[in-house]
């Protein structure tokens, strides 16, 4: 049975998308009729079962040219030829059906939409853009809504993407914050503000607008570490692992192998007659005291970065733990490690100063923190100034409750306009004369920092508990709904670790129009992209 009538159907994706719309309502992936008890081989629904398959899945869609995959596909129908060029157009298809019903869930969405920007492969090269928000449902989602070379097929910026994909998923007007890698400067974010918001109002005067990555943070922070040593440890890899490391906790970890074999008599100089440059005692206990920091770090970014979803209301605590671990060695009668810890607490404090209102607000929705948390928190950060009289600790912490207060008004004056519409005028006059009598009323922000805070639980999850809660705070739930959704950081999971960005796979470097289909329906249907865990 021939089906080159079938293949020149899905060439053209757009053309694939109305055939596929116009289909009738059985979604059955059944590749044969049943018309008649006559079993006929559908060769379109063949195609179309191997596009999800691909769309669905890590694999690389080169595969369905292999001679294994064809000669599968032979076993089911010795006359069916499968077209890659065709699997190529139906997953572009499938990509369109699938992005135009997000863009109703988008549409129908009433909360905000934080984005995330991320440069991807060796040269920086493509970007991918996503969106990052929680659903009605108390679901963190996490969609790709672009990825795109920056060369080709004409130079652009990841501005200019990041613009170009909010007016074509027409979400302009949700957008509350964008994620981007500290290499951007501010000039990006007033870019995007300017270009691709428009005339959006956004919270705080745009306070919360700009959010810088906290992986890109902590990798920096331990990368300029090695630096520090980087002579050392290029001595030591010419004896011991020569191979460069991309994960900084496994450069740390094959250093301290290498150490661990020194300390042995593994690296002394009678030994190693091959090499006239080999470290030092001194040198040895540098890196080793490197390492140690490095490992400590690790074990606490590790609780930030482990979950594919994180919610924003982990970050402060756990930075804040990181702190904890640089600030005593950074006390220390002076010396190299004293040093090392020093560098390391001056970039992690510049960090949490700069971010600290959307780390702030955040923690005051997790009810094991609240402002207690932040008054804390201040202390540590900002402290006291005795030569002014002053204590900055209490200062600030007044400055970001003042804020989390004029942010939760913002969101009364959204919300509760709806909520007076639907009133009857009885329940309306009834308010009126509530105000007239100058009543003092409690808002929802102050009654749930009334309540005592929560007895500290590491399994606790932040939203199943505003899940439960939702019905007794109506506004104040949906604040934690937006706020608790930003994404701290560009990368969770191992990929949180690379200190060198990761190349992006082969199969994604030649058709652009495939290559977003994937990356977009991937993320889409991917289990992980989605989460009911803080």
């Amino acid at each position: 049975m021939s089906n080159k009538g079938e293949h020149d159907k899905v060439i053209e994706p757009e053309m694939r998308q109305k055939e596929v719309e116009s289909e009738s309502d059985d979604n059955s992936d059944d590749i044969y009729s049943d018309e008649d008890d006559c079993h006929e081989f559908n060769a379109m629904k063949a195609i179309s079962n191997v596009a999800k398959f691909v769309c669905s899945t890590e694999v690389d869609p080169r595969i369905v040219s292999s001679d294994s995959f064809t000669g599968f596909m032979k076993l089911l129908n010795p006359h069916f030829e499968l077209d890659y060029t065709a699997v190529q157009a139906e997953c572009v298809a499938i990509f369109l059906k699938e992005k135009s019903k997000i863009m109703e869930i988008l549409g129908n969405f009433d909360g905000e939409i934080s984005v995330s920007v991320r440069e991807m492969g060796m040269t920086k090269s493509f970007v991918l853009v996503s969106l990052h928000f929680i659903d009605e449902n108390w679901s963190l989602k996490n969609w790709v809504i672009k990825f795109c070379s920056l060369v080709k097929p004409s130079f652009v910026s990841p501005c200019d993407v990041i613009v170009e994909s909010l007016k074509d998923w027409s979400i302009k007007n949700k957008v509350s914050t964008v994620t981007m890698s500290s290499f951007f400067d501010d000039d990006a974010f007033d870019f995007i503000k300017e270009h691709g918001l428009e005339d959006k109002k956004l919270s705080l005067n745009g306070d919360l607008f700009r959010v810088y990555c906290c992986s890109d943070c902590i990798s920096s922070m331990v990368q300029n570490a090695f630096e520090e040593v980087e002579g050392i440890t290029d001595k030591i890899r010419c004896l011991y692992n020569p191979k460069s490391e991309p994960l900084w906790y496994l450069t740390s970890s094959k250093l301290k192998d290498a150490i661990e074999l020194w300390s042995m008599g593994e690296f002394s100089s009678e030994n190693v007659t091959d090499y006239s440059d080999v470290p030092t005692v001194e040198e040895w206990n540098r890196v080793e005291q490197v390492c140690n920091i490095v490992e400590s770090i690790y074990k606490v970014a590790y609780g930030i970065f482990h979950k594919e979803l994180v919610t924003a209301n982990h970050f402060l605590y756990l930075l804040n733990e990181i702190r904890a671990i640089l600030v005593p060695i950074s006390i220390k009668p002076e010396s190299f490690e004293r040093d090392i810890a020093k560098g390391m607490l001056e970039h992690l404090d510049k960090y949490l100063k700069d971010m600290f209102l959307v780390l702030a607000i955040a923690a005051v929705l997790d009810p094991r923190f609240k402002m207690k948390y932040v008054e804390f928190t201040c202390s540590q950060l900002w402290g006291s100034s005795v030569s002014n009289g002053t204590d900055d600790g209490i200062s600030k912490a007044k400055t970001f409750s003042d804020a989390i207060r004029d942010l939760f008004d913002d969101y009364v004056s959204r919300y509760s306009k709806t909520v007076s519409s639907s009133s009857s005028s009885l329940m309306q006059g009834y308010k009126q004369f509530i105000k007239s009598q100058k009543c003092d009323t409690k808002s929802e922000l102050d009654l749930y920092l009334e309540q005592p805070i929560m007895p500290w639980s590491d399994d606790f999850s932040v939203l199943n508990w505003w899940k439960t809660l939702s019905m007794q705070y109506p506004i104040l739930s949906k604040m934690a709904r937006d706020i608790l959704a930003i994404p701290m950081s560009l990368t969770t999971s191992y990929e949180a670790f690379y200190t060198e960005p990761r190349p992006v796979q082969k199969y994604l470097r030649v058709n652009s129009k495939m290559a977003n289909a994937l990356v977009c329906t991937r993320s889409w249907f991917r289990k992980d992209s989605t989460t009911t865990s803080p």
